[in-house]
């Protein structure tokens, strides 16, 4: 669907830099010392842990395991884009037995916990938390349980080496999605003065589609490759260090917005 002329000037695949993504030599040495995880640090990652679920007054619920994961407790991190992935490990089922429902709830907690807190530093990386039910598989080469202080899955540079990953096919991948976003959002300006109610329903469901489509290729990736360097995951934080998946996700809000205003 066309609505005008496209002014935004196109990305091409060689502007999309995938430099912040080579892999370190050793695990960050703020958080590692011998293999086990910084005293310092892990004490503040239980304490953010348990301050988190201690707003829920619930009987019989209980923290099952605090896991710190992603790219820090793994040799792909990055001073600039690396942050602390904090699993709050609990049972969902304690909690109510319509676990989608627990799962909705925690979702939207911690996506506003992780709003209103994130000038939350360690050592200089922001804390995203996420609440993990006790059965949900989590695909990571690097896994560290800040609970019991020991590692669940130790990372190795062997996992990176084996992973074949089509480095152009990325960069055209990630252009793509750009350039759709783009897009989108160029027809969002023109839909403020110039489309009906029809067309901005059209434009929505566009922004929604894509926003699937993006987290289609990260999950069907990271579920069949079970290696976080994979071509999908890699196209998905390549987005999300440009800021597009931030863009995608503001102009949907806006779309939303403007279809249901008078």
């Amino acid at each position: 669907m066309i609505y005008g002329e496209n002014n935004i000037q196109e990305t091409e695949k060689e502007d999309v830099d995938l430099s912040s993504f080579e892999l370190k030599d050793e695990l960050n040495e703020k958080f590692w010392n011998g293999g086990k995880l910084d005293i310092l640090a892990r004490r503040k990652m239980l304490t953010i842990a348990r301050d988190f679920i201690s707003k829920f007054d619930i009987s019989d619920f209980q923290i099952e395991d605090v896991i710190f994961t992603g790219s820090l407790a793994n040799y792909n991190w990055n001073e600039k884009y690396s942050d602390i992935d904090l699993h709050i490990v609990v049972d969902f089922e304690d909690v109510n037995d319509d676990v989608v429902l627990v799962k909705e709830f925690f979702d939207a907690v911690k996506d506003k916990w992780n709003k209103e807190h994130k000038n939350i530093l360690i050592y200089g990386y922001p804390v995203e938390v996420y609440v993990q039910d006790i059965k949900e598989h989590h695909t990571s080469t690097g896994v560290y349980s800040v609970l019991y202080d020991e590692w669940i899955t130790k990372p190795s540079k062997d996992n990176f080496n084996d992973t074949d990953v089509d480095e152009d096919n990325v960069q055209e991948m990630v252009a793509m999605f750009m350039n759709e976003i783009d897009d989108i959002e160029e027809q969002y300006l023109l839909a403020k003065d110039e489309i009906g109610d029809h067309d901005i329903q059209s434009l929505l469901d566009d922004a929604e589609q894509l926003n699937d489509r993006i987290k289609a290729v990260r999950k069907s990736d990271l579920g069949s490759s079970g290696n976080e360097i994979s071509a999908g995951n890699l196209i998905f934080k390549s987005l999300r260090r440009n800021g597009y998946i931030e863009k995608l996700r503001d102009v949907k809000t806006k779309i939303y917005d403007l279809m249901n205003s008078l």
